[in-house]
């Protein structure tokens, strides 16, 4: 009887650490598929208009502006971490989940979703094709 009631404990214990790591990892898997930012700086006067649709895909809406300039309006995510931040942040938080056995998710899973990135209104302007100037300055209230 003493032998079932160790390997019983013993079972217990390994089914309570496998459900905490089950349960861990959301604030990696939150960090590790955030965005990344667009840098509007890498589209420069003159480039083509097909050549920004090619990197940035279809644009939600395109206006004409009384000067002419046909401009496409865009939601992008323009500011945030570069791939090599968001590896460094996701590798300490895993660590720290393996050190703290899952609980340091209860800080990390909430602050994720708090710092989620934003989408920021960027207007790409033309005149026969060819870039003349990007707008990210707008007020955005979404």
């Amino acid at each position: 009887m003493m032998t079932m009631k160790k390997a019983s404990r013993g079972t217990l214990l390994v089914v309570g650490f496998a459900g905490l790591f089950s349960l861990s990892g959301c604030s990696v898997w939150m960090e590790a598929n955030r965005p990344t930012p667009i840098n509007v700086g890498q589209f420069v006067v003159g480039e083509d208009r097909i050549a920004v649709i090619g990197d940035l895909g279809n644009p939600l809406s395109t206006v004409t502006e009384s000067d002419g300039a046909k401009c496409d309006i865009y939601r992008l995510y323009t500011k945030g971490l570069k791939p090599g931040e968001k590896a460094a942040i996701a590798v300490g938080e895993g660590a720290a989940d393996v050190a703290t056995f899952g609980l340091s998710e209860i800080l990390f899973t909430p602050a994720e979703s708090a710092t989620e990135n934003q989408k920021h209104p960027v207007v790409f302007c033309y005149k026969k094709s060819k870039l003349i100037r990007v707008t990210t300055n707008l007020r955005s209230d979404q």
